[in-house]
């Protein structure tokens, strides 16, 4: 009797459990409904997705070494194809320069990009890389009030200071009449 896996049936956690390991070992979910009885591959998608719900929320040292298994075999087919000739073909007819093919750098670039995301997601799961470190900071109303009144002071000293050093700064008359100038040195702050 076969099950299209949503519920009932011959649905248990231990053949949950073999699907989800066929499809750790690279089985299409075709291949799994076959070998397990599901009526299509949606059975077998569903099996391995409630496999994976009922595994812990941390990370086993089992699927950590899973998930950089399939990134290391993922590494080694794009050095592979790092290390192949690539050669430049246009409507089906190999390029030259002379009496040399011409190389196609695409399919190369294209790779070490591929690589690249490979090691940024062995460095995720490794944490090679550091968390992010962010500052947040939060200026309450009451911190800017008392700020505003700081600046409010200066100010005022300032003007102070300004409007005591236009004072010595006037003209002044002696009983003469004649207008004279005082100077007198401030210290600044």
């Amino acid at each position: 009797m076969k099950n299209n896996g949503e519920s009932g049936g011959l649905d248990n956690p231990e053949r949950d459990h073999l699907a989800a390991k066929m499809r750790r070992d690279g089985h299409s979910y075709k291949d799994i409904a076959d070998k397990l009885g599901w009526n299509n591959p949606a059975g077998a998608h569903y099996a391995v997705q409630r496999a994976m719900k009922a595994i812990p929320k941390e990370p086993t040292r089992e699927l950590i070494d899973m998930e950089l298994a399939r990134l290391n075999s993922m590494y080694v087919i794009c050095t592979n194809i790092l290390e192949a000739e690539h050669m430049v073909v246009s409507n089906g007819r190999l390029i030259f320069l002379g009496d040399t093919p011409l190389t196609d750098y695409g399919p190369i670039l294209a790779t070490l990009d591929r690589m690249l995301k490979i090691q940024e997601r062995r460095a995720k799961i490794i944490g090679y890389d550091a968390p992010t470190k962010s500052r947040i900071e939060v200026i309450t109303e009451d911190a800017m009030v008392t700020v505003m009144k700081d600046l409010e002071l200066q100010i005022a000293e300032l003007d102070k200071h300004s409007d005591m050093q236009a004072t010595v700064d006037a003209p002044t008359q002696a009983t003469t009449g004649t207008p004279t100038q005082a100077t007198v040195d401030m210290p600044t702050q």
